[in-house]
């Protein structure tokens, strides 16, 4: 039996260290969001953010949000 490749994926947990920052904002926060576009996660997937800026989740949502609108106004 084939497997496809989200089976072979075990569920995972990523943690960012610097979530509040102009690196995640810029790069790794887009990043992930066109690989979940692609559907490149196992459904067991979550990431963790840490930063010296304290965030609650609903801003944090934003902050994402607001990074993956303005990297696609760019390109």
């Amino acid at each position: 039996m084939l497997m496809n490749s989200q089976e072979k994926i075990p569920p995972f947990i990523l943690t960012i260290f610097g979530a509040s920052g102009d690196l995640a904002k810029l790069k790794v926060f887009p990043a992930l969001y066109a690989l979940g576009v692609k559907k490149n996660f196992t459904k067991f997937f979550h990431f963790v953010g840490f930063a010296r800026t304290p965030l609650s989740n609903d801003v944090f949502r934003v902050f994402f949000s607001k990074s993956v609108l303005e990297s696609k106004k760019k390109h």
